[in-house]
C-alpha cells in the first residue's frame, strides 16, 4: 500500500479491512516521509516503491510475513497511485495494480511545459505543493517542482500503458479532478489490447471522506477479481 503526497492519509482503515479478509498488507513509507529516514524526492519514492516489492520477495521475509511472492498487488492512493502504476508497469511479476485517484503529477507538469515553459510551471507549482513539506524531509518545494518538470516526459503515465496492458488494472476515481486522466489512461490501456481494465467512480472528495466504507468495499471487490486466495 503506497501513500500519497505527503502521506497524511495512509488508508489504514482499508489495510485493516484487507487483513480481516485474509490478505497480508505492507504499508510502506518513502524516504523522508512519515518520519522515515533519508531525503524525500519523487525519484526516491519510485525507487522505494520497487524496494518494498523486492523486500517482500526475499524468501526469509516472505516466510516470516506469510507473503506469496507471486501474488503481490500494488495499491496506491493519489501520488501513491502514480507510484503503483509506474512500479507495476516496470515489474512484470506484480499481479495487478489498484490506483485510487492516481495523481498524474508528471503529466500535469508536462502539459504546463508545453503551454507556458518551465519557469512559469515551477512558479505556479511551488505554492501548490508547499503545504506538504512540513511532513517531508530533505527536499524543498522548488526542488520538487523542478524535479517534476525535468522528468515530465520520462515519468508520464502514458509510459506505463505498455507494461500494464497484459495485467489487471483497477482505477478508482472521485470528483477531485483526476478522473479525466484516469479515463484517458483506461482508454489507452484498452487501445493497447488490455481486456482487464476495471473502473469505479465514487461521488466524493480526494480523501473519500464520506465514502470510506464504500471505497473499502470496492478495493475488496477488486481483490476478489484477482483470485489471490
Amino acid at each position: 500500500m503506497l501513500h500519497g503526497f505527503p502521506g497524511i492519509e495512509r488508508n489504514i482503515d482499508i489495510a485493516q479491512a484487507m487483513r480481516r479478509a485474509g490478505y497480508t498488507v505492507l504499508v510502506s513509507s518513502y524516504r523522508g516521509a512519515s518520519n522515515s529516514q533519508g531525503a524525500f524526492s519523487f525519484a526516491h519514492a519510485l525507487e522505494d516503491s520497487q524496494a518494498a516489492v523486492d523486500y517482500l520477495r526475499v524468501p526469509a521475509n516472505a516466510r516470516r510475513l506469510r507473503v506469496a511472492p507471486d501474488k503481490i498487488v500494488l495499491l496506491g492512493h493519489s501520488m501513491g497511485g502514480w507510484m503503483a502504476l509506474a512500479t507495476g508497469a516496470s515489474d512484470a511479476n506484480v499481479r495487478g495494480v489498484i490506483a485510487i485517484s492516481a495523481a498524474d503529477m508528471p503529466d500535469q507538469a508536462g502539459d504546463g511545459l508545453a503551454k507556458y515553459g518551465s519557469a512559469k510551471v515551477i512558479r505556479v507549482c511551488v505554492p501548490m505543493v508547499s503545504e506538504a513539506f512540513y511532513a517531508l524531509a530533505g527536499d524543498t518545494p522548488e526542488a520538487a517542482c523542478r524535479e517534476l518538470v525535468n522528468h515530465a516526459e520520462q515519468w508520464s503515465l502514458s509510459n506505463d500503458v505498455k507494461g500494464l496492458a497484459t495485467r489487471p488494472v483497477f482505477l478508482i476515481t472521485s470528483d477531485d479532478g483526476y478522473e479525466l486522466s484516469a479515463e484517458s489512461f483506461a482508454k489507452a490501456l484498452r487501445a493497447a489490447g488490455s481486456k482487464q481494465v476495471h473502473e469505479a467512480h465514487l461521488t466524493t472528495d480526494h480523501s473519500y471522506s464520506d465514502k470510506r466504507i464504500a471505497l473499502t468495499q470496492v478495493v475488496l471487490d477488486d481483490l476478489d477479481i484477482l483470485k489471490l486466495q
